[in-house]
């Protein structure tokens, strides 16, 4: 019926997408799968390369041991914080900035100069030695507010949001000021939950980037306890005895540093990979309708 319908070069078409579809979903699903196997396996097929994707000598040890690390443990906290606060900074200023621009020059005298002024830090950056000079100097090292503020207002996405408003009829913003509506109501009250797919693409964009990021905590937290989780693991990676004590690593080794390792890496993906599927579908709509002005 569908060939009949559409023609042979159709079908030929949807046949070919599918299978390209799903090859790449089958590579992308494949390196997850092997740290999986690799994490739930003996130490000496795990740490001799023999693990496809099926566990060799299957045990839970690895998982066991991760769950009694206190550092891990504490580092996992300091991402949590950092990402339920940071997304929450992050929506609200990027709200607030965005209605403020999304008006023109007549209704919001000066918005030139504010949105010069925002496009000027999007294009060019002080440098890694003037923010940590920054930071320092607020005296903010070793604090999570190092992590949050200078990331606090994504220009990127206010200019998403912002144009997410300008596709809003401006009929909704008279009926509201002839109700006696100020900006704070119509911002929080008609516009946000009508915005639903772009605050939900700005909060993924900021969950992600928060819980992923890793640089800012390698520069600006110097005590390992206060580290988030991505710093904690990339610094495992490369130097595995600075921040593990002979008596942890002689532990670790019964159970396999590679399936140690890997365990480590499948718990820091846990948690975006669950809250993923549930913003998803706004994501989509929230990008296309922000990225083009109305």
């Amino acid at each position: 019926m569908v060939a009949q319908r559409f023609g042979i070069g159709y079908t030929v078409f949807s046949v070919g997408n599918v299978i390209v579809l799903s090859l790449a979903a089958v590579l992308t699903v494949l390196p997850f799968i092997h740290l999986l196997a690799v994490s739930l396996s003996a130490e000496g097929p795990a740490s001799g390369g023999l693990v496809g994707l099926l566990p060799e000598g299957f045990n839970f040890r690895a998982y066991s041991r991760v769950v009694s690390e206190g550092r891990l443990i504490r580092a996992f906290v300091v991402s949590f914080q950092r990402v339920v606060l940071g997304t929450t900074l992050n929506v609200l200023l990027t709200l607030l900035t965005a209605y403020a621009l999304h008006f023109n020059s007549h209704a919001f005298p000066g918005r030139h100069v504010y949105a010069t002024f925002f496009l000027f830090t999007m294009i060019f950056d002080a440098g890694l030695v003037p923010g940590y000079v920054l930071v320092r100097s607020l005296g903010l090292l070793n604090s999570l507010w190092a992590l949050l503020l200078p990331t606090a207002v994504p220009v990127f996405l206010v200019l998403l949001v912002m144009n997410f408003f300008r596709h809003i009829p401006a009929d909704i913003y008279a009926s509201a000021r002839i109700d006696g509506a100020g900006h704070l109501r119509i911002l929080f009250r008609i516009l946000a939950p009508i915005s639903v797919p772009s605050i939900a693409t700005v909060t993924l964009f900021s969950m992600i980037f928060h819980w992923n990021s890793w640089f800012d905590g390698l520069v600006f937290i110097t005590h390992v306890d206060k580290q988030p989780l991505q710093t904690y693991l990339q610094a495992l990676l490369n130097t595995y005895d600075s921040f593990v004590s002979l008596i942890e690593a002689e532990r670790a080794a019964s159970v396999g540093q590679r399936s140690l390792m890997y365990a480590r890496l499948l718990v820091a993906i846990v948690p975006i990979a669950i809250v993923y599927p549930f913003l998803q579908k706004y994501f989509r709509k929230g990008i296309v309708l922000g990225s083009v002005k109305g």
